[in-house]
């Protein structure tokens, strides 16, 4: 009997491989939250980074055991497809290379922009969440005493800037639609 547990255990492990935001942090992906079950949005984002723009599309649904998550290009390509769930971890298919955009790094930092803080915390990994004093509508995640990055929420965008590497993902809400599972 022990030995089946220490396999699953071990099988389980395998499964849920934190997803890493930068070179010291990582987030272990969280179920989708009940209240968010049959939620599909679809997003444009644009990524800036010091050296480069990229635009692309994201549509994603949310389902009691999984997500489902496809990057288009502005041209409606298909850049890359990625399902998740606990039981099958993460699995990806990319069509066509799309330098610098990471489907898991998507998904990861959409959780901590829309899971609630709670589900959030249980995730994180060498990091600490806090809402901004003001209006709550900041989530900024600190290492020690260095502000990693953070998640800003507006009436038409949220913007996801990431200090250490020197990064912005604006994203913008195309649609939003509730799907039956």
């Amino acid at each position: 009997m022990c030995i089946v547990l220490l396999n699953a255990c071990s099988s389980l492990e395998k499964q849920n491989k934190p997803v890493f935001l930068d070179q010291h942090s990582q987030f272990y992906l969280q179920p989708v939250p009940k209240e968010l079950w049959g939620h599909s949005s679809l997003q444009k984002l644009l990524i800036t980074t010091p050296q480069d723009n990229h635009e692309l599309l994201l549509q994603t649904e949310l389902l009691p055991n999984q997500i489902n998550m496809v990057g288009l290009s502005p041209a409606g390509l298909v850049l890359f497809k990625l399902t998740w769930s606990q039981e099958a971890g993460i699995q990806t298919n990319t069509n066509i290379m799309a330098k610098g955009i990471d489907a898991k790094v998507m998904l990861a930092y959409y959780q901590l922009a829309n899971w609630p803080i709670a589900v959030i915390r249980l995730g994180l990994q060498d990091l600490l969440i806090k809402l901004s004093p003001e209006d709550q509508q900041t989530r900024d995640f600190w290492r020690g005493h260095e502000l990693v990055f953070s998640v800003e929420h507006k009436a038409k965008h949220n913007l996801m800037t990431h200090y250490i590497n020197h990064y912005q993902i604006k994203i913008e809400t195309i649609s939003q639609n509730i799907i039956e599972f």
